[in-house]
């Protein structure tokens, strides 16, 4: 899903009963005590926005990092700040919606605020694909299987097949068509080889076209783009398997680099990225990041003593 630039983590699987214990997939492994670094970096991004309450930018980053360190209702409340901001910001409103169904304790049910949000983000932009993949589920959570797997099919049918998240999508179609016995493997085989076919040149400049419109929209940090849900049909505990929680992190870990590139004027920006490939064991990239930020801070020593004090103690230094 292009959700900014934030490359998609594996969807869920829309398929087991929520009551169902023996599919229930395992609990999120603990979150780490977040570190001092990043409490430090949450801290003055709150107090910034105190200062500051009009940033909307900074509502989202908020959102994100809170989001990022399983805060899920702090993030909440940060992208309500932000879609009440900037109402017209469609991935705001669909990544709203993921930190509610993350925040939401109900067993096999979409939280009202979710749908709300997932609607506001389709009104604004019908093609949102977080949105879009999560109306197909609340479709499936209300026992209407056929509704639901035509709304994946529709969204499989506009997905490249090389997607990251295209395989998800199919593995959500045929878990959903095999508990419900529908038929859905010659329809995949139609849709795959839909998905082969050439595209003829109008169609390439139509979608670069949309791919320039999307560009000038953007803005927010990019969450993450698959529901998580503890199990495929249950928003019930918001807990993901670590496979899945690492996926979603390196999608938004990868979304954070790709805004500081683009805006690399934000120190708590780069610290939280340093720390990001910290945790991912990419050091090396975490040093890169170091030297990115750091030339992006030539004329401001402040920012630049921030970031490298910040590095430092995650046993990152300066060339």
């Amino acid at each position: 899903m292009v959700l900014d630039s934030a490359v998609p983590a594996p969807l869920p699987d829309a398929s087991a009963p929520a009551a169902d214990a023996s599919n229930a997939a395992p609990d999120a492994e603990p979150s780490p005590e977040p570190s001092p670094v990043v409490d430090d970096t949450i801290t003055r991004m709150e107090q910034r926005l105190k200062d500051e309450p009009e940033d909307v930018q900074g509502w989202r980053m908020l959102g994100w990092a809170y989001f990022q360190n399983a805060r899920y209702k702090d993030a909440a409340r940060a992208l309500r700040k932000a879609t009440a901001l900037d109402p017209d910001h469609a991935e705001s409103f669909s990544f709203l919606g993921e930190a509610l169904v993350m925040a939401s304790r109900r067993e096999g049910q979409m939280p009202r605020g979710a749908r709300i949000a997932f609607d506001k983000a389709l009104a604004i932009d019908p093609k949102n694909a977080r949105a879009r993949y999560f109306k197909a589920l609340s479709l499936d959570l209300a026992g209407q299987h056929r509704r639901a797997l035509r709304a994946w099919f529709a969204q499989l049918s506009e997905t490249a097949p090389d997607a990251p998240y295209a395989s998800d999508i199919r593995s959500v179609i045929r878990s959903v068509g095999k508990r419900h016995h529908i038929e859905v493997e010659k329809r995949l085989a139609i849709a795959d080889a839909q998905a082969r076919l050439p595209k003829v040149d109008k169609d390439k400049t139509k979608e670069k076209g949309k791919a320039k419109d999307a560009e000038r929209r953007k803005g927010a940090l990019p969450g993450p783009a698959h529901a998580e849900l503890k199990t495929a049909s249950g928003a019930q505990t918001g807990g993901v398997d670590s496979g899945t929680r690492a996926a979603m992190e390196r999608g938004m870990v990868d979304g954070l680099e790709a805004r500081l590139a683009r805006n690399p004027g934000n120190v708590d920006g780069w610290i939280l990225l340093i720390r990001s490939r910290v945790q991912q064991d990419r050091r090396d990239d975490a040093a890169k990041a170091l030297a990115k930020g750091l030339a992006a801070f030539k004329t401001q020593p402040a920012n630049a003593q921030k970031l490298r004090d910040a590095a430092a103690r995650l046993g990152i230094a300066a060339d």
